[in-house]
């Protein structure tokens, strides 16, 4: 048996609740309908919406009780709609992997031809150009959430061997594909130094030579089937923070097979 969907009631509209679109196991329907129960009684304000989706999200993937150990929050018998309840409050919790709202992506919809959208209009379903096997190849969007707060970005000055510049923006704990003597790893976007890392772009490799923080009000979590995504025509991973920091430095092709056994996302 499996959940198929989550769907929203118009009184979550109204307190503005985005609709949770997932395919998950019937074991971890018990987990999203406490969140969303939660949540009705729950003034967004306290701790975001968004939060709370996402953080739910976090927590029935990963598990209640590996998600909470981290983050220091004992479980009690609500499990993750407790958890998260005391996340988002307590700005435990920030959804990771998250793109500024100025990042841009290659999509293409059914009936449409592809082009270029910035990253808040993209919908789950919607099929985003990245590589595979270094080809170009549209994958599915497994969900899009967006966040709003008080956020850290790293925004990444690259330039191509053509001399063409670009700009990327994402979260410290973003996970990038880096090149390495020939070698494609994954790395946090915390870890890239300047003129010391090259990226891969669907033009070929992209060296790194700025590096400069700042901080935004909003994010966009973008996941997609095949854990890639083109942003700014830079490859980068759409993977969860715990996945980074477990397999940063490794092969990313291999750390990428794993996940997709692991999530196995449809759309």
């Amino acid at each position: 048996l499996s959940c198929q969907k989550v769907y929203c009631s118009s009184a979550f509209r109204r307190r503005g609740f985005n609709c949770l679109f997932v395919m998950i196991s019937w074991k971890k329907c018990i987990c999203f309908f406490a969140v969303f129960a939660l949540c009705v009684t729950v003034n967004p304000a306290s701790g975001g919406a968004a939060c709370f989706g996402a953080c739910a999200i976090a927590c029935c993937e990963a598990g209640v009780f590996a998600f909470a150990n981290p983050l220091g929050i004992a479980v009690g018998v609500t499990g993750c709609a407790g958890v998260c309840m005391v996340a988002c409050a307590g700005g435990l919790f920030v959804p990771p992997a998250c793109f500024s709202n100025t990042t841009t992506v290659i999509v293409a919809k059914s009936g449409e031809s592809w082009k270029s959208i910035t990253v808040d209009l993209v919908k789950a379903g919607d099929r985003v150009l990245t590589l595979v096997e270094n080809k170009p190849f549209f994958t599915p969007v497994v969900r899009n959430v967006k966040s709003t707060g008080h956020f850290e970005f790293v925004t990444f000055e690259i330039k191509s061997a053509q001399e063409d510049s670009r700009k990327l923006k994402v979260t410290p704990n973003h996970g990038m594909a880096v090149e390495n003597r020939g070698e494609l790893l994954l790395a946090s976007a915390n870890s890239v130094a300047p003129y010391k890392t090259r990226f891969i772009s669907n033009d070929g490799l992209v060296e790194v030579q700025k590096v400069i923080r700042s901080y935004e009000p909003q994010t966009y979590t973008l996941v997609t089937v095949e854990g890639t995504v083109l942003a700014n025509s830079v490859l980068v991973t759409t993977l969860c923070e715990e996945e980074v920091v477990s397999h940063a430095g490794r092969n990313l092709n291999n750390v990428l097979l794993e996940w997709k056994r692991k999530h196995q996302y449809k759309v």
